[in-house]
């Protein structure tokens, strides 16, 4: 499947590396957080310059928005930290993960928190506080992924398993035991083919079959030189997208799993450091992506 793909603009203005980028619901803004503490917000159809829009003063792993006006973002010391823009005198910041805060997701309505000390905790976004909290792992949970049509959140760990996890009470249903040689740090769901995408420390990108109830293996690709940081599923054209600690982002056939296309620095015009997040513009037929060189870049894709 040929692939074309133009870097379309670049996101420029924070003082240090970006960990985190997502859209809004209706895919015209981005929001970006990082090593600097800021939430920047940028506007799709002009992103020449962002907007701070919050600071936590403290270096931020990852955030989400949880509603119009109010972000969530988990720091390095295991704080997570509920900001309402409208109210910004009544920030708070629940230091609740014994270490730093990796991942979090919404799904369902619910918020959830994986930290680096093996707990997963869903909260009360209204009360901010911990409403159900469960130990995993020894070792940090690196991502938590949502599957809502299997009733599923899945969880990559330090201790290089991955877990499914019941959504709804969040008890271990399976555990896919040394699914990595080193730290499961990413996780993707292709659902036409109920597969389980997992990338790790160990720069492998292995497939899972989840269309049964125990998983089992279905590939396996040495992807990267380096840690592959994230992985996201691109719907129109069917790619999966994933970025390294090389430096690269490659595309990927979601069917074959061929690789179609390598994204880096001195060629492309991409990063020259570690690319730590990847998001997905459906609409819009984007990719985004941001990296330890504190700049983002939105790439335009197109298959035939």
């Amino acid at each position: 499947m040929p692939l074309k793909v133009i870097k379309v603009s670049q996101l420029q203005g924070h003082n240090a590396a970006i960990f985190d980028v997502f859209p809004d619901g209706k895919e015209e803004f981005l929001f970006t957080t990082g090593g600097d503490g800021w939430l920047v917000k940028w506007d799709l159809n002009d992103t020449a310059t962002g907007k701070l829009i919050a600071r936590t003063d403290i270096q931020n792993f990852t955030a989400i928005q949880v509603a119009d006006n109010h972000f969530v973002c988990g720091n390095m010391h295991g704080g997570v930290h509920f900001i309402d823009l409208l109210n910004p005198e009544d920030q708070k910041n629940i230091q609740h993960h014994k270490k730093g805060v990796f991942s979090l997701i919404e799904t369902n309505g619910l918020l959830y928190s994986g930290g680096g000390d093996g707990k997963i905790t869903r909260w009360d976004t209204e009360k901010h506080l911990p409403s159900l909290s469960y130990q995993i792992s020894h070792a940090s949970i690196r991502k938590i992924l949502s599957i809502p049509e299997l009733g599923l959140l899945v969880i990559g760990t330090s201790d290089n398993n991955i877990y499914g996890l019941h959504a709804e009470d969040l008890s271990i249903c399976w555990t896919i035991e040394k699914a990595h040689e080193n730290s499961v740090f990413s996780l993707a769901y292709l659902p036409q083919s109920k597969t389980l995408v997992s990338g790790g420390r160990d720069a492998m990108l292995r497939f899972w079959d989840l269309s049964k109830d125990i998983p089992s293996p279905a590939h396996a690709i040495p992807a990267h030189i380096y840690t592959i940081n994230d992985i996201v599923y691109c719907q129109k054209p069917n790619l999966i997208a994933t970025a390294s600690r090389d430096r690269t982002i490659k595309l990927w056939d979601a069917s074959t799993y061929a690789l179609l296309k390598v994204l880096e620095g001195p060629r492309d015009g991409g990063h020259f450091n570690s690319v730590n997040k990847l998001c997905w513009l459906n609409s819009r037929s984007q990719l985004v992506s941001v990296g330890d060189d504190r700049v983002g870049y939105i790439w335009g894709i197109k298959g035939d």
